[in-house]
């Protein structure tokens, strides 16, 4: 047994290190939580342990006569079968890993001397220092975390008085034109409505992205996606302040709480400016999958196959969960202003919701029940956690933002999923904002908006005395006229499949202005629609005669954002010339 648990140590540490390497060094995703560096160790030792016994069970029955050399074998096999994993990331047939990995541990294996009891004896004496490191460690990991957060709250500058909170909440993957709020059959947002009737509506939001992690950064930088080094392998950078760094800047205790373990958590460059970051959940389950030998144990649960991803697979956290974790939080701020983000995952594939709302949103769609049952589920804990936050006093002065990052397809232009195209299921998401006395009540804005403006909008709001790229959506309810403005999507060409949908279509740039939409594609296809008269984008004009100056006008100003011409610049004269 110490045997098994001394290789557990040096397995988890070497899978640990594998992962920070590419993270800090290589600077690539690796879908592991900041615990890995303990919790990996902890996996090994289950399996490890679990090995060691059923070799002494083998033993005592006498299927195989047991030895620290054929222990030392079946145990460095593993090893190597796992770091072979790890590195190959899906490249190694599993019978290669396998052949590979115990060739490997036999020869290690034999160069041991004919007498391996000393092995016995490296490992009882090793064991004990190996287990205090590995205490030093979780201690640090653990404590050293909250007290940071301690003394970076003890840091934060004195906030001015009567500063509001700002509570934003993200819908992972929620389209407008599924929510009854937007005038959806079904009445998936009932309580969205009641809670807003006395806030702004936005009609024609826009995402800067059909996918998660450059939508997130444009609306914590208020830069477009073609200005920020972010893309499916490559997470935010520090070039750009974000609105969490702005805010705390000005006193506020910021906090995030994610369920999207794909893009949005500490690695994604999205924590940044926050001091508590609340992503992966810490349980015995989750602890587990902090190996390999964990990851394929859950993925064969799921699938019935043994494979290995290069995403995680870790614990859907549903919208009950993370009110829970976002109110605990608030309890410890001590009347400081506050800004909280918060990104619900129900309504991303596999859809999350109770048995009881999937029987009451049935419908004929593949699949498009159970994603309008997560949306009703999403909006049933929003209504509670607002109730909650009424009942404590907090809402009357907390600016609260619902928004989406990017919508869904199902079987629009013959797609489903996201991540895939920038059509409007996939750019079209809810906005909403309330603030009572100072954002106006029962108010629908008409005009397109882009979500690149929230962070202006947010330090007007606030009153930050701050600046981010982007203007404050404030224009758009204090003014009679509603102007006409352009704004922008973009798409990178991506992996195979890499956020749940259809796989790549390649890289693609898209301008909507006036009542066009234009879309680029990195092959040089193009698609102009008159969206005001053909909604569902199903009518191509870019081959027709009379829309060739429409066309040319995107286009040039298209090349010109992409040559790093300012965006406000370049939209003004979009607006100008189809005013």
């Amino acid at each position: 047994m110490a045997l098994a648990a001394l290789v557990a140590l040096l397995a988890g540490l070497s899978e640990a290190g594998i992962h920070l390497f590419r993270r800090h060094v290589v600077g690539t995703f690796t879908w592991t939580s900041h615990d890995v560096l303990w919790a990996s160790p902890l996996s090994y030792a289950v399996f490890s342990i679990l090995a060691a016994g059923a070799m002494l069970a083998f033993d005592r029955v006498g299927v195989v006569r047991l030895d620290l050399r054929r222990a030392a074998t079946v145990l460095l096999a593993g090893w190597f079968m796992s770091a072979l994993v790890l590195l190959a990331n899906g490249r190694l047939h599993w019978a290669a890993v396998v052949l590979l990995g115990v060739g490997l541990a036999r020869l290690a294996v034999a160069g041991l001397p004919d007498d391996p009891g000393w092995l016995g004896r490296l490992a009882t004496r090793a064991l004990p220092w190996g287990g205090a490191g590995w205490v030093a460690i979780t201690t640090l990991v653990l404590g050293g975390g909250a007290w940071a957060e301690r003394l970076a709250l003890d840091r934060l500058p004195t906030a001015p008085g009567g500063a509001p909170n700002v509570l934003l909440i993200i819908l992972d993957t929620v389209r407008a034109a599924s929510m009854s709020l937007y005038g959806y059959r079904k009445p998936t947002t009932p309580e969205l409505a009641r809670w807003f009737a006395d806030g702004v509506v936005f009609q024609r939001a826009m995402s800067t992205a059909p996918w998660t992690l450059p939508s997130h950064a444009s609306f914590f930088t208020g830069r477009y996606p073609f200005e920020l080094d972010v893309d499916w392998l490559v997470p935010l950078d520090d070039r750009y302040p974000t609105l969490a760094e702005v805010l705390a800047g000005r006193g506020y205790a910021t906090g995030g709480f994610v369920a999207n373990h794909y893009y949005t958590t500490r690695e994604s460059g999205l924590a940044r400016g926050f001091i508590h970051y609340d992503d992966y959940p810490r349980s015995a389950r989750e602890i587990v999958r902090n190996s390999v030998p964990g990851q394929l144990l859950a993925q064969w649960r799921r699938s019935g196959r043994i494979r290995y991803d290069r995403e995680r697979i870790t614990e859907r956290r549903g919208a009950a969960a993370l009110n829970r974790r976002l109110l605990d939080w608030l309890d410890r701020q001590e009347g400081r202003p506050f800004f909280a983000f918060v990104n619900y995952f129900d309504a991303h594939r596999p859809y999350l919701a109770p048995a009881e709302l999937k029987a009451r949103f049935v419908d004929s769609v593949p699949l498009r029940g159970e994603y309008d049952a997560a949306i009703r589920s999403i909006d049933r804990e929003l209504g509670a956690l607002f109730a909650e936050l009424e009942r404590r006093g907090v809402l009357r002065n907390t600016l609260v933002i619902v928004a989406s990052d990017h919508g869904e397809l199902f079987g629009e232009h013959g797609m489903t999923g996201h991540g895939n195209s920038l059509y409007r299921p996939v750019l079209r998401v809810p906005l909403l904002l309330r603030l009572p006395g100072r954002v106006p009540g029962g108010v629908r804005v008409v005009a397109r908006v882009t979500l690149r403006d929230l962070p202006a909008t947010v330090l007007e709001l606030t009153g930050a005395g701050a600046t981010l790229p982007g203007r404050s959506l404030s224009r758009f309810w204090s003014a009679r006229r509603h102007p006409t403005e352009a704004l922008m999507a973009e798409l990178s060409a991506s992996p195979p499949d890499p956020d749940g949908g259809d796989g790549d279509a390649g890289a693609m740039w898209s301008i909507f202005a006036d009542r066009y939409h234009y879309v680029l594609r990195a092959d040089g296809a193009e698609e102009l629609y008159d969206v005001r008269a053909d909604s569902g984008e199903s009518r191509n004009l870019a081959s027709l005669a009379e829309h060739r100056a429409t066309l040319d006008l995107m286009r040039s100003a298209l090349h010109r954002l992409l040559e790093k011409e300012p965006a406000d610049s370049v939209f003004r004269i979009l607006a100008d010339s189809s005013s």
